[in-house]
Formats: C-alpha cells, sequence, structure tokens
C-alpha cells in the first residue's frame, strides 16, 4: 500500500503542471537567469566564491520548500476539498500511510530537482561540487523536507478552502526566502532583518546547504545547529498538524 500511495503521489504531481513546473523547472530557470544577471560577481564574505558558488545551494532550498510546504499544502487541501480525504476512511489505507507515502513522492521529487539543479550549474557555470561534504548536504535535504512537509500539513489544516491554498502557500514563503539568504545574501542587511530570518526554518536550510557547497568556508560537518532548528519546527508543526487533522471534516 505504501508503495502504490508513492506512485499514486508521483503520478498527480505530474498531472498539475503548474506542480511539476514549479519544483522541477522553475529553480533551474531561476538559477539560470539570476546567476547570468550577477556573472563575474564574487562574494568577499563567502570566503570569495563566485555568486553562482552561493546561488546553487540556495536554488536546492528552494526546490526543498517548494516540495514540502507548497506542493504538500496545496495537495492535502485540495484532496480535502474534493472529498479524497473523507473517502480515505472508508478504505483500508491508513492516514499515516497515505501521509507516509505523500511524504516519500515529496522526498524523491526533491532529488530529482536537487540533481537536475547542481548538473545545471555544474554545465553551465562550472559551480565546483565539494562530494565529500554532499553527505551532509543529502541529511540537510532530508531533514529540510521533513521540516517543510510538516509546515505544509500543519497549515493545510487551517485553511479552509483549496481556492486559497496557492496564495497562502506563496504568500507565506516568498517574503521568509528574501530575508533568508535563499535569493540574495544579507550580508549587508540589517540586524534585526537577519535576527528575524533567522527564527524561521529556510534561513537555516539555505545557510546549511550552503555551507556543504561553499569550497573555502564549508566542511564535511553537518550544521547540526541549524539542522536542530529544523527538526524542531518540524516536530511543533507535526504535533499541530495531527491536532488539526483529528477535528470533525
Amino acid at each position: 500500500m505504501f508503495a502504490a500511495q508513492v506512485g499514486y503521489q508521483n503520478r498527480m504531481l505530474l498531472r498539475s503542471p503548474m506542480a511539476a513546473f514549479s519544483t522541477l523547472a522553475l529553480p533551474v530557470v531561476v538559477l539560470l537567469a539570476v546567476t547570468l544577471l550577477n556573472s563575474g560577481r564574487t562574494l568577499p564574505s563567502r570566503g570569495g566564491i563566485d555568486f553562482s558558488q552561493f546561488f546553487a545551494p540556495a536554488m536546492v532550498a528552494f526546490a526543498v520548500m517548494v516540495a514540502g510546504y507548497v506542493n504538500v499544502l496545496t495537495g492535502v487541501t485540495l484532496a480535502r476539498d474534493r472529498g479524497v480525504m473523507k473517502r480515505m476512511r472508508g478504505t483500508p489505507l491508513p492516514p499515516s500511510l497515505y501521509f507516509a507515502g505523500r511524504l516519500a513522492s515529496t522526498g524523491l521529487v526533491t532529488a530529482l530537482a536537487a540533481v537536475a539543479i547542481v548538473t545545471a550549474a555544474v554545465a553551465v557555470y562550472d559551480v565546483t561540487v565539494p562530494w565529500s561534504a554532499m553527505p551532509a548536504a543529502a541529511l540537510t535535504v532530508v531533514v529540510g523536507v521533513v521540516c517543510f512537509a510538516a509546515l505544509g500539513l500543519a497549515v493545510a489544516g487551517i485553511i479552509r478552502s483549496g481556492q486559497s491554498a496557492m496564495a497562502v502557500a506563496w504568500g507565506t514563503l516568498l517574503p521568509l526566502m528574501f530575508i533568508s539568504d535563499v535569493f540574495l545574501p544579507l550580508d549587508t542587511g540589517p540586524s534585526w532583518l537577519r535576527d528575524l530570518g533567522s527564527a524561521f526554518p529556510p534561513r537555516h536550510l539555505a545557510i546549511a546547504l550552503e555551507t556543504a557547497f561553499n569550497p573555502r568556508t564549508g566542511n564535511a560537518t553537518p550544521r547540526w545547529g541549524d539542522l536542530g532548528v529544523l527538526v524542531a519546527w518540524a516536530v511543533a508543526a507535526s504535533i499541530t498538524a495531527f491536532m488539526l487533522q483529528r477535528r470533525p471534516a
């Protein structure tokens, strides 16, 4: 049942052009366009690396957040509106397997998106891949997927209409990305803005991935502090989602 559920979620993603584009193609398009606009720019505060070396892991973080938060939030909300969640209660499929299948599907899609992003960055902008740090990067991606999928489930429990799901998803995520070292480094930004970004998980995911990809200042050890913040958010969101899921439909 778990394998069938993973396959079902994958097919549902492919049948949704918007979700497939935003997860698989949009990060690559943004990577190519923004890096081209910043061609030749270096970041002294990040060890003097090229902008492309910073932006490639940032787009991996972007893909994690879109797949884990936006797609899960909108997918669960729409499934609830269509009566899928209610009908599921009359089937042998436990709710835990349904959500586990959705999480596994999200992880597979994120892995595919990450490979596409890194491949494009290496092929077009000659980004360096520190292979010794890739296990740390992979662990960060896994924790990030769990964290943002849990947040997506929690917020889906609050939204009452699937028509507003997309607006809520992007409206809550995009502002945080701009203050979380995803689209641009905030090294010279106000300290209060950096502190605000540090209170939320996007910054911790972006910094942890950037550290793994930075060949000059990074290392092969995961940033346990940042991963701890992501785990804490995942636990809090999971508890919230569980409590909301138990409410009468």
